[in-house]
Parts: structure tokens; sequence; C-alpha cells
């Protein structure tokens, strides 16, 4: 009897192991934070998302132009033990030279941009996983 406990203890302790194993990249990012430079891509191709290049928690601020400027935010998470990128968008035709970023849990996190000169700050949150994103202004 002695010994069915301790092999139920050891597979229990495995159990246990594994699950905090599976959680651990995606609790790796809560409370992650930074500051971005905002790279200009208007007039330019934006280059190819290259997952093998990014980390879960790793984010970007591009400025480009679709059909009016637009400051597209992506942001890299894990979703079913796979890195997947998500991107929002912001329509404004502001400068602004730096970002903000900081993870409130593995799929949202709030950003802000700022234009250093003016002092002009937008600040969002944004929540992206499998097909559905949004962005909220505060």
């Amino acid at each position: 009897m002695n010994k069915l406990k301790v092999i139920d203890s050891w597979y229990l302790s495995l159990l246990i192991c594994l699950i905090v194993m599976s959680c651990k990249d995606n609790d790796a990012v809560i409370g992650k934070s930074g500051s971005l430079i905002i790279h200009d891509f208007r007039g330019a191709v934006l280059p190819e998302i290259d997952l093998s290049r990014h980390k879960p928690g790793d984010v970007v601020i591009w400025r480009t132009v679709d059909i009016s400027e637009v400051y597209r935010v992506r942001y890299f998470q894990i979703e079913h033990d796979t890195l997947m990128v998500h991107s929002s968008d912001y329509i404004t035709d502001e400068d602004f030279d730096q970002g903000f970023y900081k993870w409130k849990s593995d799929t949202s996190l709030f950003v802000s941009i700022k234009n250093l000169k003016s002092g002009l700050e937008l600040r969002f949150n944004i929540f992206g996983f499998e097909s559905r994103n949004s962005m909220i202004t505060e």
C-alpha cells in the first residue's frame, strides 16, 4: 500500500510540473514592459513578419500609410502552444515618435504613443486572441 502512495505522489508531482511548464511562456509576458521606437514606413514596403525573429511578449510599432496614415501595433503571444502575431491600427496624421507598452495578461496589453516635442500622448488597451482583435482608446 505504501508503494502505491509513493507512485501516486510521483505521478501527481509529474503532472503538476507539466502543468506549470505549459503555462510558463504565457505567464512570462504578464507585466513585461518597455519603450519602443516608432519605425516610419510611410512610402516604403512593410517588412514581412518572421516569427523566428520574435518571442512571446515582443511589441513593435510601425507608422505607415494604407488609405490614411496609420500607427500599426504588432504584438506577439503564445496561443495553443504556437507563437502568433496580432495587429491593431490607430488612424491619425499626428506625429508620434516614441511608444511604451505593458502586458496586462497573456492576451492584452496597454500601449501609449507620444510626441516628445509637443507632449501629445495617445493611450489605448489592446486585446488579441485567435481571430479576434480589439483596441480601446483611453
